[in-house]
């Protein structure tokens, strides 16, 4: 395999509920409600050596759903029914 840098940024507009991303290498980047998981997609790539440009992603139906990102320290292919009581916790 090979070393190098991931990256991933989110906007969240609360006035219309719509998400922007961003994301470059190994990064997953998903949007659960009580409906299932909608994945977004990140850019093959190394941060600051081997990628041409990150577009972003538009998602318009973001609001009240929970945003689980994380980079490949997690198994990519986790299950939401797996973590029960996910979705009705407080993001404090």
């Amino acid at each position: 395999g090979t070393r190098g840098g991931a990256a991933a940024v989110m906007q969240f507009d609360s006035s219309t509920g719509r998400v922007r991303f961003a994301g470059v290498g190994n990064i997953v980047a998903s949007l659960c409600d009580g409906d299932g998981v909608r994945g977004m997609p990140s850019h093959p790539g190394i941060v600051g050596v081997q990628f041409r440009k990150a577009q972003p992603f538009d998602f318009a139906d973001a609001a009240g759903k929970l945003l689980v990102m994380h980079s490949d320290g997690l198994q990519s292919r986790w299950n939401l029914r797996d973590h029960p009581g996910l979705l009705s916790r407080h993001p404090r």
